[in-house]
């Protein structure tokens, strides 16, 4: 989730770096009357003012003129005549300023960094010093050492809002949401009147799974903002998360009397209805906004939805029949059409369907997948073949034709091809969607409600198909090459190599390094395998009985342990256990340790193989 708080434009905040600019043409001033002054004063009394005068003046006029350098460089021999000349330092620092916006906009920011810093060092009492060096190092992706330099700032005013929010974006940016709700919560204090604060605020409570405390402030700026959208959207989400999906209902109820023209809205009260299981009042909405967008197809598979979740796949058929007068062309709405044939067992009509699509669009490898499966069906095994080499042709996405061309065609040359293309396509289909999810997670971030809990459990479902095609076109590969586990070996590394972070692949190339006892090579695979998923029970096994094979069987008891934590019903780690304990005459140990465990939380597995210690001690 983007948190969205009032955003820095950096070009626009460093061309506006005049954050002294009122105050240098008035210490401009002031230095020619203290240089006027100091003349008169060293004409008078022969000291050696009238140098340091001298240099002033000289220094003021390449200012003036823009040359920076050699301004600065006059100043600060000047400042050894003088050292503790202010006006003197306050003109070094206006010098390093310049230069170092200069450099900003030539994006040398690693130029422009050393600069500012130099200015903290004549000015360090000036937050507004702290605040271009941190805005340099957000630049330059230093955060922490930008946060620092926030702080620092602070110290100096407390309540800036410009090194409030630069601190937020450096927490931000690190993913510290603690540390962030802490900022928001100072700047909400500090400008209670800001909308956008408060809104972000919310935000982070929630993130911080304080929603109510989040709840609290938006129930406090509702009062303040009655016809703030956003708002009642928020409280919506939060009860919309704890199931309260009547509240969540009656919040955007609330805000279409507000805006009783906002489409959005009319559709969230229709979702609500959904999850709150009130089929016939959501589908009444959609009937309605219907009315006003008939030729929005939307409502159409919403409609259809609903009648599914009822288990009223004929009422969902009707409405897609009555959408494809609308939608002739529409390749969604066919593809629906048919599965909901299929699901009704009603093949032939199915099959039409299909055959409209086709007509459709000839390049499009969906019906003729579908298709193969029908024919297969009734027995039309040719047409069967033929429609999945079309698929296959056309490019499809879908493993299932590669992988049943693999089996129709077994013992050919042809057939592992095929096996190894549905290899492949699995592969691809099943890193797909788990982009999609965790594209979807990220985007949700911390404020997850069930409408987006049914949203990810609908993408994770889409993973089972692919997944038994992979592992169904793996055992056929394993099958294909038989004893010649060379081979077997090259075929996974190729695949591992194109997709490096494939558990599956990573458990079966484990495997086969256990059945051919490389118990080094299997816990370096296991190793890598847990780098991935850190709770894999099948890694967690899979390097226990690598560790015991090498005799390495501390480590091999600590594995077997974790994967016990991981799943306690797991037999195998039991039974593991004592006989390590039993090797090492300290089944003693073993037993207090369990009968420990068992007090704690116990399970029947671990009461069966404590029963099982006590009998043989």
């Amino acid at each position: 989730m983007i948190i969205r708080w009032q955003e820095v434009n950096w070009p626009e905040m460093v061309c506006k770096f005049i954050i002294y600019g009122k105050f240098i043409i008035l210490s401009l001033l002031l230095v020619f009357l203290y240089c006027h002054f100091a003349y008169s004063q060293g004409t008078k009394q022969g000291t050696g003012l009238d140098k340091v005068t001298e240099l002033y003046i000289r220094g003021l006029s390449y200012y003036q003129s823009g040359n920076y350098g050699r301004a600065l460089d006059l100043f600060q021999q000047a400042l050894e005549l003088s050292p503790e000349n202010t006006p003197i330092k306050k003109s070094i620092a206006d010098c390093y300023f310049q230069l170092g916006s200069e450099a900003y906009k030539k994006e040398e920011f690693n130029e422009a960094r050393g600069y500012f810093s130099e200015v903290i060092k004549y000015l360090p009492d000036d937050y507004r010093a702290y605040q271009n060096l941190a805005l340099i190092l957000i630049k330059l992706q230093d955060y922490k050492e930008a946060a620092k330099v926030a702080q620092e700032g602070l110290k100096l005013k407390e309540d800036s809002k410009a090194l409030l929010l630069i601190l937020a974006e450096c927490y931000k940016k690190e993913s510290d949401y603690p540390k962030l709700l802490e900022v928001f919560e100072k700047l909400h204090k500090f400008y209670p009147d800001d909308l956008e604060i408060a809104l972000n605020l919310g935000l982070l409570y929630r993130i911080n799974r304080k929603s109510s405390e989040a709840m609290k402030l938006y129930t406090k700026l509702k009062e303040s903002y009655p016809q703030e959208k956003r708002i009642y959207e928020r409280i919506a989400e939060i009860h919309s998360s704890g199931f309260r999906f009547g509240k969540a209902r009656e919040e955007y109820e609330a805000l279409a009397k507000i805006y009783p023209e906002d489409i959005g809205i009319k559709e969230k009260i229709a979702e609500l209805y959904r999850l709150e299981k009130k089929y016939p009042e959501a589908r009444r909405v959609y009937e309605e906004l219907l009315k006003s967008y008939p030729a929005e197809f939307t409502y159409y598979m919403k409609m259809a939805e609903i009648y599914e979740e009822e288990k009223d796949v004929s009422s969902a058929i009707n409405v897609y029949k009555k959408a494809e007068g609308l939608f002739p062309k529409s390749i969604i709405l066919y593809k629906e059409l048919g599965r909901l044939y299929e699901l009704q067992n009603a093949y032939s009509e199915a099959e039409e369907v299909y055959e409209k699509m086709v007509d459709l669009d000839s390049q499009e490898p969906y019906p003729w997948v579908r298709l193969g499966i029908l024919f297969e069906k009734r027995g039309d095994f040719d047409s069967a073949t033929e429609s999945f080499r079309q698929a296959t042709k056309l490019g499809s996405v879908d493993p299932f034709p590669y992988y049943r061309l693999g089996t129709i065609y077994r013992g050919k040359e042809e057939g592992l091809g095929y096996i190894k293309l549905a290899v492949e396509k699995a592969l691809k289909r099943i890193e797909e969607i788990k982009g999609s999810l965790f594209g979807r997670i990220q985007s949700y971030g911390g404020q997850m409600g069930i409408s987006e809990l049914v949203q990810l459990e609908k993408e994770g479902k889409k993973l089972d198909e692919p997944k038994e095609i992979l592992q169904k076109s793996l055992e056929e590969l394993q099958s294909l090459r038989g004893e010649n586990l060379q081979e077997l070996e090259s075929d996974l590394k190729t695949f591992l190599d194109e997709h490096p972070k494939s558990e599956e692949l990573l458990e079966e190339v484990g495997a086969l390094y256990e059945k051919q006892g490389r118990w080094n090579e299997a816990v370096a695979i296991w190793e890598r395998f847990l780098k991935l998923d850190v709770k894999s029970v099948k890694a967690h096994l899979g390097l226990a009985r690598a560790y015991e094979e090498l005799g390495r069987q501390q480590e091999a008891i600590l594995a077997y342990k974790r994967v016990i934590e991981l799943d306690t019903a797991c037999r195998e780690a039991y039974t593991a256990l004592i006989r390590l304990y039993k090797e090492k005459s300290k089944l003693d140990l073993l037993k207090e340790e369990w009968k420990q465990k068992a007090r704690i939380r116990s399970n029947p597995v671990l009461l069966e193989y404590l029963s099982q210690l006590e009998e043989v001690l």
